[in-house]
């Protein structure tokens, strides 16, 4: 089965089926035989990146509701990620050096140019 994410009201991002977790130096996690788990959104988890339920006695508030992305088009990169992206696309384009935090995950250059992440890697604080 394929990765799904949730993201939950007031609450974590819920990955199910087959998926890898990483972290910033590309190890994967050791998940224990896990096809499904719930990823820190908040921040305020003491087990990052994972949620520990902090969201609820923090008071996290985040309303979400399912939209539909623009095309991935230069212009909207531009937009969205700021002019220090660059105009070129595929290997060895620049890319490379680039990347945004959403919540916790980070973002490369890779990532941003097929508008939206094929691979999340998440950091601790």
């Amino acid at each position: 089965m394929p990765a799904k994410i949730t993201v939950s009201k007031n609450g974590p991002l819920r990955v199910e089926g087959d998926f890898e977790l990483l972290d910033s130096e590309g190890k994967p996690y050791g998940l224990g035989g896990r096809t499904a788990i719930s990823l820190c959104r908040c921040g305020f988890s003491a087990n990052k990146p994972f949620c520990d339920g902090s969201h609820a006695r923090q008071g996290f508030v985040s309303q979400v509701a399912a939209l539909e992305m623009p095309p991935a088009n230069q212009s909207h990169r531009r937009r969205c990620f700021g002019a220090r992206t660059r105009a070129t696309t595929g290997a060895g384009s620049g890319f490379a050096g680039y990347g945004v935090m959403v919540g916790e995950a980070a973002l490369t250059g890779a990532d941003m140019l097929e508008g939206w992440p094929r691979r999340v890697e998440w950091k601790s604080r």
